[in-house]
């Protein structure tokens, strides 16, 4: 009887975002399919909105956020980096000004006398 035997060897890496295949190794090794990776450490997020009453029979109201990690990172460090994308997202739209708005050089051209009549 023959018996056939595969051996496979898997390399795993962390790390944030999308990488192309071509930038996910730093070693190059001819024999190890490359792949591209995506890493996503928030799973699920679920956020409900309830109203409060205060003693003065005002309502206000209460955000619930329950953020699912596969464990590569906190909950809280979830959080942190989209307040923070969404901050800079923000401040970038806040300081973008208009083609109307930005100002350019007034340059005065003049001819030379020899320009004229050539």
């Amino acid at each position: 009887s023959t018996s056939n035997i595969i051996e496979i060897e898997f390399r795993f890496e962390c790390g944030a975002g999308y990488r192309l295949a071509n930038q996910t190794f730093t070693d190059k090794l001819d024999d190890f399919l490359q792949m591209d990776a995506i890493f996503m450490p928030v799973q699920k997020v679920d956020f409900k909105i309830e109203n409060v009453y205060d003693s003065y029979n005002q309502i206000t109201e209460r955000l619930i956020v329950d953020i699912f990690t596969d464990g590569s990172i906190t909950p809280e460090q979830a959080i942190t980096k989209a307040a923070k994308h969404i901050i800079d997202l923000f401040t970038l739209i806040s300081t973008y000004k208009t083609p109307t708005e930005v100002t350019t050089p007034q340059v005065k051209v003049s001819e030379s006398p020899e320009s004229k009549y050539a």
